[in-house]
């Protein structure tokens, strides 16, 4: 009386992964980063939304007589313009958040299933400094990776070489 559920809906337990153990998974951050470049994009507009409404709601002219105008201060101009700049930046906030969290679950995913990753540095970090213990030929193409991640230059590569062999 105790049959499993995916025999009787027939849907298989293996994944595509399973099929090919020696298969190598690159992680897909494309949507990810989208999304940042989105949010950058959204705050960019909100500031200039907001500069344009501070000059174009907040100071309105209004009619003296018939032929004069005086300018003067409106607040609920103001009221829109502290608004257009807070809703870009929580716009801003959330979409960056949720492209890190996502970035985040996506690494530690790929370490509890034990996929090998190359270590990237972050790029606010001191600059990166050759590995010790190993050939000089195995440290260099351990910073090869960092440089197709962009985490560094070719140029601060080809430094980081230069001072191992002068110090050798």
């Amino acid at each position: 009386m105790t049959e499993n559920i995916n025999e009787v809906l027939g849907v298989s337990q293996t994944s595509i992964s399973d099929t090919n153990p020696n298969e190598v998974k690159t992680a897909d951050n494309s949507a990810e980063n989208t999304l940042a470049t989105i949010a950058i994009i959204v705050l960019i507009l909100g500031i200039i939304a907001t500069f344009i409404c501070l000059f174009t709601l907040c100071f309105v002219e209004v009619p003296k007589s018939m032929y004069s105008t005086k300018t003067e201060f409106s607040p609920s101009g103001f009221a829109t313009t502290v608004m257009v700049l807070l809703s870009s930046l929580i716009s801003w906030s959330v979409m960056t958040v949720l492209s890190n969290i996502s970035l985040t679950l996506k690494d530690i995913n790929s370490k509890i299933k034990g996929e090998e990753k190359p270590e990237i540095p972050n790029p606010q970090a001191s600059k990166a400094t050759m590995p010790k213990g190993k050939s000089k030929e195995e440290r260099i193409a351990e910073l090869k990776p960092l440089v197709e991640s962009s985490a560094i230059s070719q140029q601060e590569l080809d430094d980081l070489i230069k001072e191992e062999f002068k110090e050798s």
